[in-house]
């Protein structure tokens, strides 16, 4: 059993049947759960705990405790912390990769402390391929980081009664890209975020986010309030990731609705490069620009054809008509 200096235990190393837990912790998200027909009637508030080490573990309020606890806790705080009682983490949504989670307690105390050595968001960020890899099932919410490339118009849709609106994202990382589907009041926060974004593509964290898979394509959605949109955060990761793909001046258009938004970056500093003769011999599959000089057309033979925007082939029935083209 692992203690850190001033006798606080490390979140890794906690155990079931510890008898008296010590945590020195930063609460990086807090939210309340509700039941669908009782939005206005939380039965639990859900927290995440990340300490020095950036160890992350979840926690619960249930409803007995809510009173006791709900008005001295503050998300983005940092907190001493002892007594909980220790249970399987095995929720559908679970927060982090703790084998376990703690409940707060009628023995549990809390005292508000300062520290800035607890890291702010507690991020546990996971490339593109990981996601992809899940095949859109898994219990664990994922964070990741992206450059935002392009945002869809809002659109509604309609279930059991009820209208929502959406907006799709596109984030791409040095391994890929991911669709993300935000939901509710996150169309808004978008909307903001964009209408102050500068002249460079912005990098987008999501965190606590759902996999979820729609028409077999692998994606992310935010989950109820728990998810978190974070813009351009002026932390480490974020300047490191950006400095990494040298965004800079390109034009891309976004719009939101009728709120179209211009956005700058250099898509040829965006991927890595290559030679011809490199590019022959690579043997993994990638995005890659190659410099050259057009020597000569070959005009015996077919060298190009007609395609869809999705980049299949399509045969064009007629070259007057609007009409469907052939796959």
């Amino acid at each position: 059993m692992a203690v850190v200096s001033g006798q606080f235990h490390t979140i890794k190393d906690i155990f079931e049947g510890m008898i008296f837990l010590r945590l020195k912790v930063r609460v990086v998200r807090m939210w309340k759960s509700c039941s669908k027909n009782e939005p206005d009637k939380p039965f639990a508030i859900e927290l995440v705990f990340v300490d020095a080490e950036g160890g992350r573990i979840q926690a619960s309020i249930q409803k007995p405790m809510m009173r006791k606890f709900m008005n001295i806790i503050a998300e983005g705080e940092v907190y001493k912390m002892n007594s909980f009682s220790i249970v399987k983490n095995d929720g559908i949504y679970r927060a982090t990769r703790h084998q376990f989670k703690l409940i707060f307690n009628s023995k549990t105390k809390v005292f508000p402390v300062e520290s800035q050595l607890i890291p702010e968001f507690g991020l546990s960020l996971v490339s593109s391929d990981v996601i992809l890899s899940t095949k859109g099932e898994s219990p664990y919410l994922f964070d990741m980081m992206g450059i935002l490339t392009t945002v869809s118009e809002k659109k509604n849709i309609k279930k059991e009664g009820t209208t929502t609106r959406f907006i799709v994202l596109e984030l791409v990382d040095d391994k890929g890209k991911i669709r993300c589907a935000l939901f509710g009041d996150y169309v808004d926060i978008v909307k903001e975020h964009l209408a102050i974004t500068g002249t460079e593509l912005p990098v987008v964290i999501i965190q606590f986010a759902k996999v979820n898979l729609y028409k077999g394509e692998v994606g992310l959605i935010n989950l109820f309030n728990t998810s978190r949109l974070l813009w351009n955060p002026q932390i480490p990761e974020a300047i490191q990731f950006k400095q990494s793909l040298a965004v800079h001046e390109i034009e891309v258009d976004l719009a939101i609705g009728d709120s179209p938004v211009n956005i700058r970056g250099d898509f040829l500093n965006y991927f890595s490069r290559k030679t011809i003769e490199a590019l022959q011999v690579c043997e993994k599959d990638g995005f890659f620009i190659v410099l050259g000089t057009i020597t000569a057309i070959l005009e015996d033979g077919k060298w190009s054809y007609s395609a869809c925007s999705c980049n299949k082939s399509v045969n064009v029935l007629n070259k007057e008509s609007k009409g469907i083209l052939l796959y």
